[in-house]
């Protein structure tokens, strides 16, 4: 499911970047201190979906949304769970900023590597942490780590 995530996020982001402006950043900016002053776990992972869903917003393609949303949807308890390990909210806080000064700059690469990079690294956080028994099963998290794990 992180290997969907990765290709569909990938793709949208390229699709927006050339399209964000102002009203794109200062809503995203607004998120990311929303997400920095929140203890609630459980609104973590929808300030989570808020903030790329704002940045992914500007490509206009609902249908590609509504699949990235879905994907979103499938994985909000293993987001949430991946947020408590291992420097969970300050980390997530600092790539998310990172991949919002990637697109505000314009650099689409960049931006996509970063992107990248963070869905891999909940992928691979939560590989670490599940029992061994969850990683076997085809439908864990971590049930295809090897090309997404960098």
């Amino acid at each position: 499911m992180f290997e969907v995530r990765m290709l569909l996020e990938d793709k949208v982001l390229r699709l927006a970047i050339p399209y964000m402006d102002s009203v794109t950043f200062s809503a995203a900016e607004r998120i990311c201190q929303a997400f920095n002053h929140e203890h609630d776990v459980g609104r973590w992972a929808e300030l989570n979906w808020e903030l790329h869903a704002c940045l992914y917003e500007a490509a206009q393609r609902s249908f590609l949304m509504s699949l990235i949303r879905s994907v979103h949807d499938t994985q909000e308890r293993y987001l949430r769970m991946q947020v408590r390990l291992s420097a969970g909210k300050e980390r997530v806080d600092h790539e998310h900023r990172g991949l919002l000064e990637a697109c505000r700059s314009g650099d689409v690469e960049h931006a996509t590597r970063l992107l990248q990079e963070h869905i891999a690294g909940v992928c691979k956080t939560l590989f670490e942490h599940l029992p061994r028994s969850r990683q076997a099963g085809p439908s864990g998290p971590g049930a295809t780590p090897g090309p997404v794990v960098p």
